[in-house]
């Protein structure tokens, strides 16, 4: 069983919805620590917040590489131009 094929198995879409609401409640967590500045809700979010966060910028990463993953032609080149890029010659002085 290979990466990839572990991977499109995994549900994307809430993968990206468990991002947002966890972030959410991140923000939520810390905008209340900054409303209420005493030091029990600036420790919730210090330690509460930044979990939550890291769970939802892991569960984002994991969307992206499913989707990078699952793509066709995800590994593919450009395509050749039929026309070379036009040189840049520096400006002779007369």
């Amino acid at each position: 069983m290979s990466l990839r094929s572990v991977l499109a198995r995994l549900p994307q879409g809430l993968l990206l919805r468990t991002a947002c609401y966890t972030v959410l409640a991140a923000l939520a967590v810390m905008s209340y620590s900054i409303v209420v500045p005493k030091p029990l809700p600036v420790i919730a979010a210090m330690s509460i917040g930044h979990v939550l966060c890291v769970i939802g910028f892991v569960c984002f990463g994991l969307a992206v590489l499913i989707e990078m993953a699952t793509r066709p032609g995800a590994r593919g080149s450009l395509p050749p131009t039929s026309k070379p890029a036009p040189r840049s010659e520096p400006a002779s002085k007369a």
